[in-house]
């Protein structure tokens, strides 16, 4: 917490990894007068308020299980570098700390509820990333990524 206290008061970027960590910021910025707080950019993109709007009127429910997956290409150079991959300030979070906090607000937003549990399934699938490992399409190829769920009832059962 020391690092993190340190690194506020000289306004550098500060992630918050616990709840004591985010109080005890809190309570600094009170005592520094320093503006502080977080963007949550998509609560205001029009479709997430359409949905809010569904939700909180009932013309849709409210989603029992929220399910999200995404790519990443942040890191996908090898000069790509910033200051969420400093274990001392992030810890292993990176991602989770960036994007999953802005979905996780969403879905807030959407629902009206409270997240108070999250499971998740991390994983890297390079460990080590560069243009030597990506994917190069000649000017007249395409690609298509997708994911298809599906259930089946009766006969058709998987």
């Amino acid at each position: 917490m020391e690092l993190k206290s340190w690194r506020y008061r000289r306004k550098t970027h500060v992630v918050r990894t616990s709840t004591e960590s985010a109080y005890i910021l809190e309570l600094l910025g009170r005592n520094s007068r320093i503006i502080h707080g977080v963007n949550f950019n998509y609560r205001m993109n029009p479709l997430v308020q359409e949905m809010k709007y569904k939700v909180a009127n009932g013309e849709i429910s409210v989603p029992r299980l929220i399910y999200i997956s995404y790519l990443q290409d942040w890191l996908l150079y090898n000069t790509d570098y910033n200051w969420r991959l400093k274990p001392e300030i992030n810890r292993t979070i990176k991602a989770v700390a960036d994007i999953d906090s802005h979905w996780m607000d969403t879905a807030q937003v959407v629902t009206g509820t409270k997240i108070t549990e999250v499971y998740a399934d991390l994983v890297t699938a390079l460990s080590v990333r560069g243009r030597n490992q990506g994917l190069r399409l000649k000017p007249s190829q395409s690609i298509l990524i997708g994911t298809m769920k599906k259930k089946l009832s009766g006969p058709n059962a998987i």
